[in-house]
């Protein structure tokens, strides 16, 4: 998921909604908790570079995956 979020520069866009639905069933997550990751991720990794670390595990409480 990092690496798709880094991909869309951490913001989804209205013109990669096909390509966020096609991840998202991929994966089998919903949008809003790849919106949640990217979000999170996003804002405190720039927290982490203002301290000069890089953040090793994020927890993002609970996450529900839509695999049926």
């Amino acid at each position: 998921m990092l690496a798709f979020a880094e991909r869309l520069g951490w913001r989804i866009q209205k013109h990669d909604e096909a390509a966020v639905q096609q991840f998202c069933e991929e994966v089998c997550v919903k949008r809003h908790v790849l919106k949640m990751m990217t979000t999170t991720t996003f804002r405190v990794g720039k927290e982490e570079d203002m301290d000069g670390d890089l953040p090793i595990d994020l927890d993002l409480g609970n996450v529900l995956l839509c695999c049926n």
